[in-house]
């Protein structure tokens, strides 16, 4: 009995042709990109150079297949990008590609000349700060070695002076006193009781003053006639 075989396409097959293609495409893209890295070594290498490049896409490169300009533009930026350059793209076919940003990294971490500037400032703040140390260390041991005398609460401060033992003291000298125990040994004094003072409602008005109240004299003199009133100037 004859079998029949069953026809199969592997859907792998079908993209055999246009994988090739897309290599070829691949390689025309790279090739482009090689000629954007030689341009920015040869543009960094000149004196007084600025840190960009001014780059326009070929729309076709001679033995190599048409290009796709949109999908070449798009793989070149995803590149460029992802090597840290800085891409700005200007329709059609220009690129705006920068380093300017990696200058500071280089003076900073690569600059030999930065670099012995930086140790020598690092030299010169370990020298200060070890002076600092010093000098804290020698500042807390004198006043360790600093004796304080802790008086007691309210004793009045009195001169030291040493006598002899033939000599007298003088009598304010003789036994320090506290502001306190003076107080407290001060003589209290009994005062003697005396008459109270005298009250308001007790004071007695002399007879005089209340006539004089109740029934005031008049002391306006009455002319006797006009003449009198006007009186002789």
């Amino acid at each position: 009995m004859n079998t029949i075989e069953t026809p199969q396409l592997n859907p792998l097959e079908l993209y055999d042709k246009r994988t090739s293609k897309d290599v070829g495409r691949l390689r025309a893209y790279n090739k482009i990109l090689e000629q954007i890295y030689n341009r920015i070594r040869v543009m960094s290498k000149l004196p007084n150079s600025q840190c960009y490049l001014l780059y326009t896409v070929p729309q076709f490169i001679f033995g190599l297949p048409k290009l796709d300009m949109e999908d070449m533009i798009v793989y070149l930026i995803y590149q460029l990008r992802h090597a840290k350059y800085e891409i700005r793209y200007t329709p059609p076919n220009m690129l705006y590609i920068s380093w300017a940003h990696h200058e500071r990294s280089y003076l900073v971490e690569k600059s030999p000349i930065m670099q012995a500037m930086l140790e020598s400032a690092e030299k010169t703040q370990a020298e200060i700060e070890r002076k600092e140390k010093e000098a804290a260390r020698l500042i807390v041991g004198k006043k360790s070695q600093q004796k304080v005398k802790m008086n007691t609460p309210g004793q009045m401060q009195r001169p030291s002076v040493h006598w002899g033992a033939s000599s007298q003291r003088p009598f304010s000298q003789q036994q320090p006193r506290s502001a306190i125990s003076t107080i407290l040994n001060r003589p209290m004094s009994n005062p003697t009781a005396g008459p109270p003072p005298p009250s308001a409602a007790d004071y007695v008005p002399p007879s005089a003053f209340l006539q004089n109240m109740t029934q005031p004299k008049n002391t306006i003199v009455q002319p006797r006639s006009v003449p009198d009133y006007f009186g002789t100037f």
